[in-house]
């Protein structure tokens, strides 16, 4: 199911054309998004984007952002 929701929110890729390592940065931010209340959102975006700019090619980071905005922002109004 993460991997569906990243695909959803990855406009024009899906989570199985993501680098591995890009991916799974995705699924642990957005199991911490959904899962994990206590942790704020805007911390694990931080952290996965932090990641990818250290152990990802340059443009990694701006995408992973992306996704997890997006994800983020659909999990706020389903909150309401």
């Amino acid at each position: 199911s993460l991997d569906e929701l990243i695909t959803g929110a990855a406009d024009g890729w899906t989570a199985e054309r993501l680098a591995p390592l890009e991916r799974n940065i995705l699924r642990v931010a957005v199991h911490e998004i959904l899962d994990w209340p206590d942790i704020p959102t805007a911390v694990s975006i931080n952290e996965a984007v932090d990641m990818a700019k250290k152990y990802c090619q340059t443009e990694a980071a701006g995408l992973i952002n992306g996704i997890l905005g997006r994800i983020a922002a659909e999990a706020a109004e389903v909150a309401r």
